[in-house]
């Protein structure tokens, strides 16, 4: 499927979603000289179509974020720039950040939330359908394959901002046990949606989270073993296969041969030269 778009010529490479209120597709402009790659909205509930266009015209959207809108055939589609997915559930390490790395992330995060400037209705459906994604540098960046069947226009930033708060304290659970101030701060507040804006958040966050300079070489060193215990496992692993392998090849030849032929380098290498026996 292909969609003219102004000077845009895109075509669908994958379908995200085919739901009751739209589609969702990742398109290549095949128009461009390199591989730029777009999300594409097909909403085919008149309603909602209504709704978006008042929406997106009153917010400033990111215009790195938001390119366009477009009519097709009987529908209504907006196209979006498109980033490859990492998403933070996967790589979010818990425990193998440091305090300080984790505060460094929600803080990202909700600052994401702000500078975006998407509609509170659709920020809502990116909170709460985990298209939130971590660059490699620890920063927060959003995608855009969403799912309008729940599509409230009523959702405001306080509401945007609870669910935010919710997932920053999802995040630094891992660090409950450390009694991190920020983490009781959350725990403490949510329950009583104490949070009316983004910028309250920002604020606790950022004023309770942990120095760098207050993580002990103790920390750091168990937070580097944490974050590369995996690549630390697969080289014993290795290490292991190889010895044992070893060792199965030294059984098999003590079994034909009724010992170990390169083990007699290792013993008695000298004891004898040519004819001399040098044991006499």
């Amino acid at each position: 499927m292909t969609f003219t778009v102004g000077s845009m010529q895109l075509n669908t490479v994958r379908e995200v979603l085919h739901g009751s209120a739209n589609d969702v597709y990742i398109c290549q402009d095949i128009n461009a000289a390199n591989d730029t790659y777009y999300t594409l909205w097909l909403i085919r509930d008149n309603t909602i179509a209504k709704k978006f266009i008042t929406l997106f015209h009153e917010a400033k959207v990111k215009e790195t974020e938001y390119i366009t809108s477009f009519s097709y055939q009987d529908k209504f589609g907006m196209v979006f720039t498109y980033k490859a997915e990492r998403f933070l559930k996967n790589f979010y390490m818990g425990s193998a950040f440091s305090l300080n790395v984790c505060e460094t992330i929600c803080i990202n995060l909700v600052m994401e939330c702000i500078s975006c400037n998407m509609p509170y209705p659709v920020l809502y459906l990116i909170l709460t359908q985990n298209q939130i994604h971590m660059s490699k540098d620890n920063g927060i960046f959003f995608s855009y394959q969403l799912d309008f069947d729940q599509f409230d226009e009523t959702k405001k930033e306080k509401d945007c901002v609870i669910m935010c708060a919710q997932i920053v304290l999802e995040l630094l659970a891992a660090h409950e046990s450390e009694k991190a101030i920020s983490y009781k701060l959350l725990e403490r507040k949510i329950p009583k949606e104490g949070y009316r804006s983004f910028t309250e958040l920002y604020k606790d966050i950022r004023m309770s989270a942990v120095s760098a300079n207050k993580i002990g070489l103790k920390g750091r060193l168990m937070a580097a073993f944490k974050r590369n215990q995996d690549r630390l496992f697969r080289f014993m692993l290795v290490i292991c296969t190889i010895l044992g392998v070893i060792v199965l090849a030294m059984l098999i030849m003590q079994l034909i041969y009724g010992d170990v032929p390169f083990m007699r380098f290792l013993i008695n290498p000298f004891k004898q030269i040519g004819t001399e026996s040098m044991l006499q």
